[in-house]
């Protein structure tokens, strides 16, 4: 009796060739998203996929850069990019010599909602009377809630507090960004995001 191994082969030859695939399409999907600086907060680049090929943008400068996926990176047709790589734990990107890290707008939206949040506890204390505790038309005396100064996505202080205005500083933690929001009696403004 004759026994035909090709469809046994085949289905080991598929078997062993589908986990790198997969693993693949893992890569190139760790690649996707927004990514940050490590030596400078401010420059951000965002890597979105069309097709078959990778497009990494500079918020910056607004300048597109395109690239091919080949052998786990991204490789550029510029060669003065030289290529986009993954760290071994695929949670650091290093490209045009820089490392980046992933970066989560919803978390810097935390950091300032929180930080506005404040902000609206200080005018409460502004226009708070004296013998009620409050300002009395002054910052003066105005303390963070102790359930906010340290929330999930940072940490709060005031920084230079006077009787018209403070400033409110919020320091991502796992985000490393800083929040400046600057107080007045009428109105809260976010000054600076670094």
């Amino acid at each position: 009796m004759k026994t035909n191994f090709l469809p046994f082969v085949m289905l080991l030859i598929t078997i062993y060739y589908m986990p790198g695939c997969g693993s693949d399409t893992e890569t190139m999907d760790k690649y996707l998203g927004t990514w940050q600086n490590v030596q400078n907060s401010r420059d951000i680049i965002e890597i979105s996929k069309d097709g078959d090929l990778f497009v990494v943008r500079s918020w910056k400068n607004s300048v597109s850069h395109i690239a091919k996926f080949s052998n786990g990176s991204l490789k550029f047709d510029n060669p003065s990019l030289g290529e986009c790589n993954l760290s071994n734990d695929r949670t650091k990107l290093y490209f045009a010599g820089i490392e980046w890290r992933k970066f989560d707008l919803a978390k810097q939206d935390k950091i300032i909602s929180d930080g506005m949040n404040i902000a609206a506890y200080a005018q409460s204390h502004y226009r708070k009377s004296a013998t009620m505790g409050g300002g009395g038309g002054s910052f003066y005396g105005f303390e963070i809630p102790s359930s906010l100064i340290e929330t999930t996505e940072g940490k709060y202080t005031i920084r230079s507090l006077a009787s018209q205005s403070l400033l409110i500083v919020g320091t991502g933690k796992e985000l490393k960004i800083k929040v400046i929001i600057k107080v007045t009696p009428g109105y809260a403004n976010v000054e600076s995001v670094k």
